[in-house]
């Protein structure tokens, strides 16, 4: 008996149901194969970067907006190939396609870890901002990869990316990371 690959088998579970319900005799006319209505399923193989990375960014960034009548795009990562595994209507597939082809560049230049100490902010809650906005940047344009950590006992920031990207990314640091004028909780 052959097992089913644990990203494969979460795939069937989500997606099931969806083609069992989409199955069901529509009242209308039926959906066109590759229509919104429909539900497919997609590997993309991913050459540079990390698919478990890609996996959240590429979640984070589909999991708002509208959604199709056939759902939203589901994301699975298959870290022994390194790919990603796609459920979805079509318009959201060539989306994600998109996207991952964008991101998954090899990397160019040199990148730098810097550390930056908060003077006011907490670490952890302007590092979950800052990734939002990074990750909503990542949809539109390719500005690189910046990676960021939080250290909570020194209220500090650890980045990681291009000296340009990061250069950026300081900007925004210096206007979040300001005396709060509400009182302290």
């Amino acid at each position: 008996m052959h097992r089913l690959h644990p990203a494969l088998a979460l795939i069937a579970f989500i997606a099931l149901p969806m083609t069992l319900a989409a199955d069901t005799p529509p009242k209308s006319t039926p959906p066109v194969p590759g229509s919104d209505d429909t539900r497919l399923i997609q590997v993309t193989r991913v050459e540079h970067a990390n698919a478990r990375e890609l996996d959240n960014e590429v979640s984070k960034i589909f999991s708002v907006g509208l959604r199709p009548p056939a759902g939203p795009l589901v994301v699975v990562s298959d870290l022994d190939t390194n790919s990603l595994i796609f459920s979805g209507p079509q318009s959201l597939l060539t989306e994600a396609e998109s996207l991952v082809r964008k991101l998954d560049v090899a990397p160019s230049g040199k990148t730098e870890t810097q550390i930056v100490r908060l003077k006011h902010a907490r670490a952890k809650e302007l590092s979950a901002i800052l990734r939002e906005i990074i990750s909503q940047q990542l949809a539109t344009s390719h500005t690189g990869f910046v990676g960021i950590a939080f250290d909570e006992r020194t209220e500090s920031l650890i980045l990681t990316g291009r000296p340009a990207a990061l250069s950026g990314l300081h900007t925004l640091i210096d206007g979040l990371d300001i005396e709060s004028r509400r009182p302290a909780e």
